[in-house]
């Protein structure tokens, strides 16, 4: 099971917890994104140490062991005058639910998208049959004049770690937000 709980701060971590098959818990673990996008946001020459609140998505076993989640963090800090800012979070998990990612943090797939203060939300992940990755969610695409709306999103990551491809696709049209919640991969013919 994969969602969210309130943490000791205040705000909402992901939590994951695994049942035997009479519903028993077997055992749990709950992370949160914190700042590792290395950015100083209030511009006084030090990194800003940012919390947020967790949106959980999707999470799947990945072949050979251990577990991918993917979900958004929706920061809000009124002293830098951020408001509802949405990063892209991934997780990756091992059997025992113990968080894999470097610093004990989620990963901002934000900070590795060009123009990363806009949103980016992250809907859903499926492992192809060829072991890539597949992320989609949406993000978010400044039209210019202050119009800003939402195109649907895609990520390949290829089975050795590379990148295989970056993709959006939207409805032509101000203000209008096309936000993808589900992918699937097709079947070969």
């Amino acid at each position: 099971i994969f969602g969210t709980k309130t943490s000791s701060f205040g705000d909402n971590d992901f939590f994951v917890l695994r049942t035997d098959l009479d519903g028993n818990l077997i055992d749990s673990a709950s992370y949160s994104f914190e700042n590792n996008l290395d950015v100083d946001l209030s511009g006084d020459g030090n990194f800003n140490i940012i919390r947020g609140n967790e949106i959980a998505s999707q999470i799947q076993p990945i072949p050979g062991g251990g577990f991918i989640a993917i979900g958004t963090t929706s920061i809000t800090e009124t002293l830098l005058d951020i408001s509802d800012w949405q990063l892209m979070t991934i997780a990756f998990l091992d059997d025992e639910l113990r968080l894999l990612n470097d610093n004990d943090s989620v990963l901002s797939l934000s900070a590795e998208i060009d123009n990363f203060q806009l949103d980016l939300v992250g809907n859903d992940v499926i492992i192809l049959s060829d072991g890539s990755l597949l992320i989609a969610g949406a993000r978010e695409f400044d039209r210019g004049g202050g119009i800003t709306d939402f195109d649907n999103f895609f990520l390949k990551i290829n089975a050795d770690g590379t990148s295989g491809f970056l993709n959006t696709q939207g409805v032509p049209g101000e203000g209008q937000d096309d936000i993808l919640v589900r992918a699937f991969e097709k079947d070969s013919e």
